[in-house]
């Protein structure tokens, strides 16, 4: 009988055991430690995780975080090292039951973050357990809120203007935009799309059209407000834009720079045609009521560049989906921006880094699959994949790379973007980051 029992006890111990061990645990446990790389060994990790700080990490120290929490977490480490301020961020998602290794490499200029990398366990039990501090999420304050985000109203055309287009997200890059929980009150924007030039200008075919630019400008609407954090109420938005509506929207942007007492950080994204001067060589954006034949009347490139610059501003970041090497005039402005003449390069001044589609008297070319020019494809593609937290050296490293060998894939022709930028930054701009998280932490542990 006794027997009898204690089978029916160990039967009952394993089908519990069973069923505990087949559930989830409520927590996940993150490990943060300092790679053993000798670097920087007199400067202190600062860690915040969705920008609630966690305390610093010492090299030869630890930390063992437990987290009930689930869903998108960012991880934000920030040093004062070398009498300079340096701060890095990754984003990551956080599932209940799983761990989670986090080695920090910090150097005396850089801050590299690794999400698991090889051999993280057996690093992190290296260090002794007296170094190790043991924390846990307030469930009561959790570190990773549940947000709704309400979508911006989409711009209303007028009746005159309206040619029956209405954007529809259908590629990758329009579908789940990632959302960062920040705000910046002192970006600006100003977006056009000019796509419809038939319309304006009778005498053109179809052809003269350049294919998607209005969903290019749609979709980096999208990216500024939810990745970016620029408030919609700071973007000027124009689709087939007309020269008397980029010339004002030029003047409102000036007029905000020079508000904001050099702390306007300002975006210009153009898609849409560009054209030479046959004679000058000079480059100019091709407003949708102006004729290739009638260049003088369009808007010079340079102009541009003077209006975003002519007051102090934090940053000017450009971003042209366009090629400025012409076409065939008596045909008309080409979608394929036909290749005819190499632009002059426009001198830059003042705190601007401009990204171009393509290099001298190349094309700049639609990705026809994704419904977007191929250049506008990749910039959001990787702002997606990184939610905006990489440098302009690596993006513009990524473009260049990456369309180079995928216009050749898609289109059958090179298409090379190219950065430039204003000589005073010509050192710093390759650290500017789309998503700078302004943080500081002075504590230890």
């Amino acid at each position: 009988m006794r027997t009898l029992i204690k089978i029916i006890l160990l039967i009952g111990f394993l089908i519990l055991s069973g069923i505990l061990n087949g559930q989830k645990q409520d927590y996940s446990t993150i490990y943060f430690y300092r790679s053993p790389k000798f670097v920087a060994r007199a400067c202190n990790a600062n860690l915040f995780l969705n920008r609630n700080p966690i305390g610093s990490l010492r090299v030869k120290s630890k930390i063992k975080y437990k987290v009930y929490s689930e869903g998108k977490l960012t991880i934000n480490v920030s040093s004062k090292c070398n009498m300079k301020q340096i701060t890095n961020a990754a984003v990551m998602h956080l599932e209940n039951g799983k761990d989670y290794y986090i080695e920090i490499e910090l150097s005396l200029n850089n801050i590299e973050i690794f999400i698991n990398p090889p051999n993280a366990k057996s690093r992190y039990e290296k260090i002794k357990k007296k170094r190790e501090v043991v924390l846990e999420e307030n469930t009561n304050i959790p570190i990773i809120e549940k947000k709704t985000y309400v979508a911006y109203k989409e711009v209303e055309r007028s009746k005159d203007e309206d040619t029956g287009y209405k954007y529809k997200a259908t590629s990758d890059i329009d579908k789940n935009i990632p959302v960062n929980d920040i705000e910046k009150t002192h970006s600006f924007a100003l977006i056009i799309g000019n796509e419809d030039y038939k319309s304006h200008q009778t005498d053109l075919d179809s052809e003269a059209n350049v294919e998607f630019a209005r969903n290019d400008a749609h979709a980096f609407k999208d990216y500024l407000i939810k990745t970016l954090g620029v408030p919609e109420r700071n973007i000027t938005f124009l689709l087939d834009a007309t020269y008397g509506s980029i010339s004002q929207a030029l003047s409102k942007i000036q007029l905000l720079t020079k508000n904001t007492g050099g702390n306007a950080t300002i975006y210009f994204f153009y898609a849409g045609h560009g054209l030479p001067d046959e004679k000058t060589k000079e480059p100019y954006l091709m407003p949708v009521d102006i004729s290739g034949t009638n260049i003088e009347s369009a808007i010079k490139l340079e102009s541009v560049y003077n209006e975003l610059t002519k007051f102090t501003s934090k940053q000017v970041l450009v971003f042209l989906d366009a090629c400025f090497s012409g076409g065939g005039r008596n045909e008309g402005l080409l979608a394929v921006r036909g290749v005819k003449i190499k632009p002059k390069d426009n001198f830059l001044k003042g705190n601007i880094v401009v990204f171009s589609s393509s290099s001298g008297n190349q094309s700049s070319l639609p990705y026809k699959e994704k419904e977007h020019g191929i250049f506008t494809y990749f910039l959001l593609k990787k702002i997606k994949e990184t939610e905006g937290h990489i440098t302009l050296d690596k993006l513009a490293d990524f473009l260049k790379k990456k369309i180079s060998v995928e216009s050749i894939l898609i289109n059958n022709k090179e298409q090379t973007p190219q950065v430039k930028v204003g000589q005073q930054i010509i050192e710093n701009w390759k650290n500017w980051k789309l998503v700078e998280w302004n943080i500081m932490w002075s504590g230890s542990l």
